[in-house]
């Protein structure tokens, strides 16, 4: 079994590895390549369905985005884009199309990626009333397995549910706490029926044991939240949800 896994670092660096089994030696974990094409603290970096490209986002109002070589497989910066605002999300609709939110922004811009570079295909107002205002900032992006839905969640414990490659706004989410510091996550179920957003309650007083990190499950038919799954001592700093199966993986600021 082989994997190639993309680490970002806070000193604007983007590290290709990958990651390898065998009955012999179990796991083994080599580099194959780095990059230093930002400024600044990379915040994320996201593969592209296929894994033809890669983007890095970056406080440094930055998005990058590298390609396989079809010859030797090694990735090169194929383009950069930059926004008015540090970028704070990104998410791939599909193996050509990037999705990017930053600070100070009230549109999400979506990137055709192509062999000859970048380009901006379109922009999608935020807002329902189609005004220019900025109120929040869209923290974390998902696409819904079907491709048909875009999840943005703000710093305002917001979830906005839109069509993809679109302004409609099919849901509007409340029930998970989110505010300007956090650092949430939110994907899609498998069959698109539910989304999965991380939540962080207030801390507690020390002598006080409680699950603070939480995450919260939301039925988009009804946009209620369904359930809420306390997990971790400390705020859910990542969380993902399995390929294959309807299985949920933390990690947390408490270590675990």
């Amino acid at each position: 079994f082989e994997q190639d896994v993309l680490v970002t670092t806070m000193g604007g660096e983007a590290h290709v590895l990958r990651v390898s089994t065998s009955e012999c030696s179990g796991f083994e974990l080599r580099q194959l390549q780095s990059f230093k094409d930002h400024q600044k603290q990379v915040a994320c970096g996201r593969f592209a369905p296929g894994g033809a490209h890669f983007a890095t986002i970056s406080r440094d109002h930055s998005a990058n985005v590298y390609a396989r070589d079809a010859k030797n497989s090694d990735f090169t910066l194929l383009g950069t884009w930059k926004l008015a605002g540090e970028v704070t999300a990104c998410c791939w609709l599909d193996a050509s199309t990037l999705i990017l939110a930053a600070r100070d922004d009230h549109e999400l811009h979506y990137l055709d990626v192509a062999a000859d570079g970048l380009k901006e295909s379109m922009r999608v107002n935020l807002n329902a009333l189609g005004d220019r205002v900025v109120s929040f900032a869209v923290l974390a992006l998902s696409v819904s397995p079907n491709g048909s839905m875009v999840a943005a969640c703000t710093d305002r414990s917001r979830v906005i549910v839109l069509q993809a490659r679109s302004s409609r706004q099919l849901r509007n989410l409340y029930g998970a706490s989110v505010n300007e510091y956090d650092l949430p996550s939110v994907c899609f179920s498998l069959d698109s029926c539910f989304l999965y957003v991380s939540s962080s309650l207030p801390q507690p007083r020390e002598e006080v044991k409680a699950l603070c990190g939480q995450l919260a499950i939301f039925e988009l038919r009804s946009a209620r939240l369904v359930l809420q799954l306390p997990c971790h001592e400390k705020a859910v700093r990542c969380f993902d949800r399995h390929p294959l199966t309807e299985m949920l993986v933390t990690g947390s600021f408490d270590k675990t």
